[in-house]
């Protein structure tokens, strides 16, 4: 797959019906996996080692913008979008231009995330804000004495 993507590890999944649209721009660590009906769109993304897409998940970088009084009209800007290692998006998601989603967090289903979401973080909703903070159930887990 790699000479397909810009990057691409090993153990790499992609499930029936996932649709990439500009394949030179897309990064991918090891042992991702891209559910069934994903769609990457335009621009630069990166998804990192162990991130988990569920199905339909959409990420889009891309931005149209205003010209003579329509968005088709305007030039479309792309940027970027990166997906944190271990993340996982929920089924239905939609990452927009502006979304970094940090290691471990949690995006969701139907969520919509247009800004950056912290590591180790649940966030839900339209727009999406946060719901709950992993990290100190992660610290308790890893500091545990037994």
């Amino acid at each position: 797959m790699a000479p397909l993507f810009a990057s691409c590890g090993v153990n790499l999944q992609i499930k029936k019906g996932a649709y990439f649209l500009t394949l030179d721009k897309i990064s991918i660590g090891n042992n991702v996996l891209i559910s069934n009906y994903c769609t990457l769109g335009a621009g630069t993304i990166q998804i990192e080692d162990g991130a988990l897409l569920g199905p339909s998940v959409t990420i889009n970088p891309e931005n149209h913008t205003l010209k003579e009084g329509s968005y088709r009209n305007g030039r479309p800007i792309a940027g970027e979008i990166i997906v944190g290692q271990g993340a996982w998006l929920g089924a239905q998601s939609v990452l927009l231009a502006g979304a970094r989603i940090g290691r471990g967090a949690l995006v969701a289903a139907g969520a919509v995330v247009n800004k950056p979401v912290d590591e180790y973080t649940i966030v839900a909703g339209v727009p999406a804000r946060v719901i709950k903070d992993l990290r100190p159930i992660i610290a308790e887990t890893t500091n545990c004495k037994g």
